[in-house]
This record gives structure tokens, C-alpha cells and sequence, in this order.
């Protein structure tokens, strides 16, 4: 009976050495576990970050919430108690220092330029808005507390640590405006860009950033017929 046992004991312990030797993964993070040997299907590098990106699939990446954002600005106006508001073509910001800043809709033969309020990100004390321009678009985020303007590539995502965020942008076909990341590192409410890079292939769809090693991208890239297909990947930070 003690050989068995002896047996059994060295079984287990055989196979939790080869297991926690088939994956790679942080002691504080919840991602997705990388097989050993497993080849990136992509290496970014964005400024002092390189990203190595493996595919998962769907349903993993579903596993993670998405930013739920509403396509009403009217109802996302009156979320803000006054403190965001439209007056004809003129978003109005009202920061805690008591500054305002205007962003006005701009509709001439020269210009295009029309703002969408998209909401409120509480986690770094920013508002976003959208805005498209006559063949492009952008996104502008204001700072809550001092009305201050970040002008980014997309919404962003933030890291759970709230120590960086990222911003990506897509275009494979036109190029009329970036297709790649940005990242921002967060110092004391104010947003720094780290770094901001350009990709060949894909380009970046939804963006969730699950840990503070760990982002998971939708990667599109161009199929048959030049139809655009999706697929996921997982990137974590080097």
C-alpha cells in the first residue's frame, strides 16, 4: 500500500511540474494562460511597451466586459447633472476648477468638424467625445477636474491599476485616419502619450484591458474579396 501511495504521490507531483510548465502567466493576473512554444502571431511595439499578441477565441474574449456606450447623447447629457451640456452646435464642459471648455460644431466649405458627447470614464476623471471630420474622425478627452483636452485615435480603455490606458483606430482600406494604438500613461489626472504606433494587416477593433499585464483586441484584417473578418488575440505587456 505504500508503494501505491508513493506512486500516486509522485504521479501528482509529475503532473503539476508539466502542467505549471505549459503556461505562462503572472501571480496577479487573471489572463488567459499562454502554452509554452506558443509563437505570437504579432509583436507591437508601442513606445517603451512591446505587446507579444497570441489569438484566443470568442468566447473568451466575450468572458470580458465590453464599456457598454450609449448612442444617445441626450441621454447621456443628462447623466452629467449639468456639468456637460449642448447648446446648438456647442458641447459645454464645466470642470471642477471652475474652467469651461467649448467644442463647437464647425459646418463650412472649408471645415467639417461635428462633436458627439460619448459619456463619462469615472475610473480617470475624463469625458469623451467623438468627432468626425469631412473623410476622418477622432476622439477628444476632457479632463473633469481642470477642462484640460487629450486629443486620441478612439475611446479608451483603462487599465485596472488606472496606471495607462490605450486607444487604437481602424482603417485598412482608405487610410484616412490611423490604424494602429496609442498609450497614455496616467501621472496625477493628467494623461502622458507613451508611444503610438501604426499596424500592417489588421487593425484594431473592441479593446478591453483586463489586468495590467494583459489587453484583448478583436483583430481585423482583410479576407476574400477584401471583406473584412474578425478574429481575437490577447497582448501582454513585456
Amino acid at each position: 500500500m505504500l508503494k501505491t501511495y508513493m506512486h500516486s504521490c509522485w504521479s501528482g507531483l509529475l503532473i503539476t511540474v508539466l502542467l505549471g510548465g505549459c503556461v505562462h502567466r503572472h501571480a496577479d493576473d487573471n489572463s488567459i494562460p499562454v502554452q509554452s512554444g506558443r509563437l505570437p502571431v504579432d509583436t507591437v511595439v508601442i513606445g517603451k511597451h512591446t505587446l507579444l499578441a497570441y489569438t484566443i477565441d470568442k468566447a473568451t474574449f466575450d468572458r470580458y466586459p465590453l464599456r457598454q456606450a450609449d448612442t444617445s447623447e441626450v441621454r447621456l447629457l443628462a447623466q452629467e447633472n449639468g456639468r456637460v451640456k449642448r447648446k446648438g452646435d456647442t458641447l459645454i464642459f464645466n470642470a471642477a476648477n471652475g474652467h469651461r471648455t467649448l467644442l463647437i460644431d464647425q459646418n463650412t466649405a472649408e471645415t467639417t468638424a461635428d462633436y458627439t458627447f460619448d459619456g463619462n470614464f469615472p475610473f480617470i476623471q475624463y469625458w469623451g467625445t467623438s468627432v468626425a471630420y469631412d473623410e476622418s474622425g477622432g476622439y477628444i478627452l476632457i479632463s473633469q477636474q481642470t477642462g484640460d483636452t487629450v486629443h486620441c485615435w478612439g475611446p479608451p480603455a483603462v487599465a485596472p491599476d488606472k496606471k495607462h490606458l490605450i486607444c487604437g483606430s481602424m482603417d485598412l482600406m482608405a487610410g484616412f485616419v490611423d490604424n494602429g494604438f496609442q498609450i497614455f500613461s496616467i501621472q496625477n489626472g493628467k494623461l502622458k502619450l507613451d508611444g503610438q504606433t501604426e499596424l500592417e494587416g489588421w487593425g484594431p477593433g473592441d479593446i478591453k484591458w483586463i489586468d495590467k499585464h494583459t489587453i484583448l483586441v478583436e483583430y481585423i484584417y482583410l479576407g476574400e474579396n477584401s471583406n473584412t473578418e474578425s478574429k481575437y488575440v490577447q497582448m501582454r505587456l513585456q
